[in-house]
């Protein structure tokens, strides 16, 4: 019997984006920092993919490469490479915070969701592969307050981003750019994470 499979995602867009390109599979939204997960939600002695948006750390890595911890033997896909990704309490929203956090993890990828996922999978004796498409590269500035523009659910919210629009109309591009180098990730993710559930087992549903 193949061990059971199950997507777990932090934010609405995420889980859209995965649940349009990967069939059969449940994905389930865990809110950010993984506030909405459930236990029952992890497959005792199954598999969890954490699939998601990260940011990079190690300079190497552009924007919509797609970081993968642990790497599977035998895996291969272009666009996604070996690496280590460790979880954040906060997002880091400078490169002094990025250069920070990757000096005392050695990570190449950050995240806000894996230490709990983790935590909740050791206990039901499952596996995790963390799947991360870098969004933000490590020589990247992001928007001053970028970390109200979602709500704990994984939600947008269109009231700060449009405060921090009002501030100087010329951000608009920024936005839009930003905008577009999400959907690219998103893409990338969707792919890779495809490719990692054909090396497994999975469910029936799709919620």
């Amino acid at each position: 019997m193949k061990e059971r499979t199950v997507i777990l995602v932090a934010v609405e867009a995420e889980r859209k984006a995965l649940a349009r390109a990967i069939s059969g599979i449940e994905v389930r939204q865990i809110g950010v920092r993984g506030c909405l997960l459930r236990d029952e939600w992890v497959p005792e002695s199954g598999r969890v993919i954490l699939a998601g948006l990260g940011g990079g750390l190690n300079p190497a890595l552009a924007c919509g490469e797609v970081v993968v911890d642990p790497w599977p033997g035998g895996f291969a896909m272009p666009g996604a490479r070996a690496g280590v990704i460790r979880s954040s309490p906060t997002i880091l929203a400078t490169t002094t915070a990025k250069a920070a956090f990757r000096a005392q993890t050695l990570a190449d990828a950050v995240d806000m969701e894996l230490d709990m996922v983790s935590a909740v999978a050791a206990g039901r004796g499952a596996t995790v592969i963390s799947a991360r498409a870098i969004f933000d590269v490590a020589d990247e500035n992001l928007p001053r307050g970028i970390e109200h523009w979602l709500t704990p659910e994984g939600k947008t919210r269109l009231g700060p981003v449009m405060l921090y629009l009002a501030g100087n109309p010329l951000r608009l591009g920024s936005l839009l750019a930003m905008a577009r180098r999400s959907r690219i990730a998103l893409a990338n993710l969707a792919r890779v994470t495809a490719a990692l559930v054909g090396r497994g087992g999975g469910t029936a549903s799709t919620t």
